[in-house]
């Protein structure tokens, strides 16, 4: 305390955490040495000054086993990183706070500063001790035993794929806030809230420099290694085992059809711009943000008629959200700094053969699947949220009050989920139909085959799907509340409240759209258009007084009945429309690209002869026409469909539920001592609240009409609860 007025606030905080995976007996149970002989491509290391926790074993670990789905009972091993007993992930914080406090007349200012060190110390898990697949497969007759053990047992190898290393990485970053605000009474009966927060946050960076990410401004398609491509050396169509060749586009030779496409050996540089964060005059930021960014914040509070009954609230703000570690970890060990090989169908003996004893550049390696790193735009927003909300709240009488009001939220430069945003897509009517050049030759036309989508990759050649960052997304939810609660009145207290909201935005991103809105706009996942939720309590009156007789008194007294009941909308969902079996013209898939689905073309109103307890009418829906030429080629363009995108057009049935609680209290000589019984009920009614249907529209290629009418619309055995629940108990309470 400074002066009686201003009070000076300090913290000096240490948080500590750590995540420990490990082995009670050593590795004994999966260490290598329980299968000797088995071959690698590169060396397993046993030791590293990172310690067995975070990279490599000693004694090395078994490898991962897979063998298939025959026979049936066929079971694998797939332990690797955390679940192998390596790993261990630690997060150390300092934070130190400091606020000050002053009233001044009509004024209640406060300030501070927040500061944050963080330090993340974690292993990015690449499977150094290598992976077999034992699969059986019809297009090789080495593997064709139709069990995966016997595969094993003679040695044949489906395929193999192990990293040259792993890597941890040792990220540090910092938060710096700072805010001042004034709590203000302009007159008795208006009170305003002002102030503004400034935020300041660092990307996190890798003092181990183990990040890497891919620059589109360093690559090169003329330096980027070629993709060997598929030919027929002796007739067309050819199959994998006549006649298909890999060949290399530069010079024309040609290897086993395997290697169709896979990275050219010596053939140039297959992490054309990739480079490592921090090391040779790159930056060692993934990103960068503005530096300083402000956050004013309004809000106030007025006495409607100035008699304490009426009053008019309302606020308005911006905040930040801070991106966290796990949206871009997967920058540590990518290429070159670590990268994964994988070779198919082979013997153990062949891949024993191909054994180097110091693992050699990427490049130079036969096999070698295109990169498909993780990357990040150099300069990223901030994800900003803005809400205001504003309400007039009355009390009637004594113990009755209302309140009806509005709130609104608005988010920008939303980081759009993981797995999105393929900055390397194959583009729209790439692909077989539409494009005759990329047909696999080993189809003649007849099926669906496309050529390898790596070969169709025309913006970074030589790639696979590059995942970049993407934080285009926005969202928006408006919502007219009204609340009514009884406060506890003659043995009575209950409580209603009433949400009509519509949830909007565009969360997710599909490569190769050009009017993202237009494809992807729609409802979010959260959206609940109506939300009725309804509580009470009700003492029963003590009849039991009435009698003369105190036990009677005692049993009929002192019971309380209580309960709420919840009555929300559906999520919304959109149906999904195939085919039930392939026709020519339309099995090579109707957008020409692995990256975009084809959605269903709406031709009537789903809701419309809606009958026999279903949710939706099918026959709303169809696959969108083709157009098609002589011998079935396609001569229009690629059809998307025209359903609307978001979470959904369509609703799940409503969820009610009722739940219920009734209590017998029995005082023992005083308030402070009393034994209560309870009987409670969950789901009262035994409802079934159905939380999916049956939303895939299967039509037939040649009449485009529903073709498993009986089963669309109906609701599956997926509910959102239990069936009713029951729980008694006795307590006593001293």
């Amino acid at each position: 305390t400074v002066t009686p007025t201003m009070v000076n606030e300090t913290t000096l905080g240490y948080t500590w955490d750590q995540y420990t995976f490990k082995t009670t007996d050593n590795f004994a149970t999966e260490a290598r040495s329980l299968i000797p002989g088995l071959p690698t491509l590169f060396p397993v290391p046993t030791t590293d000054e990172q310690g067995p926790t975070n990279g490599y074993a000693d004694p090395t670990i078994l490898p991962q086993f897979q063998f298939g789905g025959a026979p049936s009972n066929a079971v694998g091993y797939t332990r690797s990183g955390a679940s192998a007993g390596q790993e261990i992930a630690t997060n150390p914080t300092w934070y130190y706070i400091d606020n000050v406090s002053k009233v001044w007349g009509h004024h209640s200012f406060k300030g501070g500063i927040y500061v944050e060190f963080n330090t993340k110390y974690q292993p990015a898990d690449r499977n150094y001790a290598g992976s077999f697949n034992f699969a059986s497969s019809t297009s090789n007759p080495d593997l064709n035993t139709q069990n995966g053990f016997a595969n094993a047992l003679l040695g044949r190898v489906n395929g193999y794929s192990q990293w040259n290393g792993t890597t941890t990485f040792n990220d540090v970053y910092q938060n710096y806030e700072e805010y001042i605000q004034d709590n203000w009474k302009p007159t008795r009966r208006l009170t305003l809230d002002i102030g503004v927060r400034f935020y300041h946050q660092s990307p996190q960076e890798d003092n181990n420099f183990t990040f890497e990410k891919f620059f589109p401004e360093k690559y090169s398609a003329a330096a980027e290694s070629r993709l060997y491509t598929p030919v027929c050396l002796n007739k067309y169509p050819c199959t994998a085992s006549s006649g298909l060749a890999a060949r290399d586009p530069g010079t024309g030779n040609t290897v086993s059809s395997s290697y169709i496409g896979t990275l050219v050996p010596n053939s140039g540089d297959p992490a054309s711009g990739m480079a490592v964060l921090g090391l040779n005059g790159v930056d060692e930021a993934p990103y960068h943000q503005s530096a300083l960014v402000a956050a004013p914040r309004l809000g106030f509070a007025y006495d409607l008629f100035g008699d304490g009954r009426t009053a008019l609230r309302g606020g308005w703000g911006i905040f930040y959200n801070r991106l966290d570690g796990n949206q871009y970890y997967g920058l540590s060990g990518q290429a070159p700094l670590a990268y994964n090989v994988s070779v198919t169908d082979l013997s153990l003996a062949q891949l024993a053969a191909q054994h180097t004893d110091t693992p050699p550049a990427i490049s130079s390696l036969s096999g070698v699947s295109p990169i498909s790193p993780q990357t990040y735009p150099n300069v990223v927003p901030w994800d900003t949220v803005q809400n205001a909300s504003a309400d007039v709240q009355h009390t009637f009488g004594t113990n009755l009050v209302a309140d009806v009001g509005y709130s609104f939220n608005h988010v920008y430069h939303e980081h759009v989920a993981a797995g999105c945003c393929d900055i390397n897509y194959v583009p729209i009517g790439a692909g077989w139909p539409f494009n005759q050049a990329n047909l696999d030759p080993t189809t003649g036309g007849s099926t669906s085959n496309n050529l390898n989508s790596n070969l169709e990759r025309t913006i970074f050649p030589g790639y696979g799907a590059i995942e970049d960052a993407n934080f285009s997304g926005h969202s928006n939810y408006n919502a007219l509340t009204a609340s009514l609660n009884e406060r506890f009145t003659h043995g009575l207290a209950f409580g209603a409240s009433y949400t009509y909201s519509k949830a909007m935005g565009r969360t997710t991103y599909t490569p190769g759209i050009a009017n993202q809105d237009e494809w992807n706009y729609g409802y979010v996942s959260t959206d609940r258009t109506h939300n009725l939720q309804v509580s009470y309590t009700y003492d029963i009156p003590n009849v039991g007084k009435y009698f003369a007789w105190k036990p009677v008194g005692a049993i009929l007294g002192d019971w309380e009945f209580s309960g709420i009941t919840s009555m929300i909308s559906g999520a919304p969902f959109n149906p999904g429309c195939s085919l039930t079996s392939g026709s020519k013209g339309v099995t090579g898939g109707y957008t020409g690209s692995p990256d975009v689905g084809q959605r269903c073309e709406v031709i009537g109103d789903p809701l419309s002869g809606v009958q026999n307890g279903r949710y939706y009418n099918a026959n709303a829906f169809a696959m969108s026409a083709l157009a098609t030429g002589p011998n079935n080629s396609i001569v229009g363009p690629p059809a998307l469909g025209n359903l609307g995108g978001g979470a959904g057009v369509l609703r799940y049935p409503m969820v009610t539920n009722f739940d219920m609680t009734l209590t017998k209290v029995i005082p023992l000589g005083s308030e402070k001592r009393v034994l209560k019984f309870q009987a409670q009920a969950y789901n009262v009614f035994n409802h079934s609240e159905f939380s999916a249907e049956n939303t895939g529209v299967q039509l037939d290629p040649t009449t485009n009409l529903v073709s498993n009418l009986n089963a669309t619309g109906l609701p599956t055995n997926t509910v959102t609860g239990s069936n009713r629940i029951m729980a008694f108990s006795a307590r006593l309470e001293f």
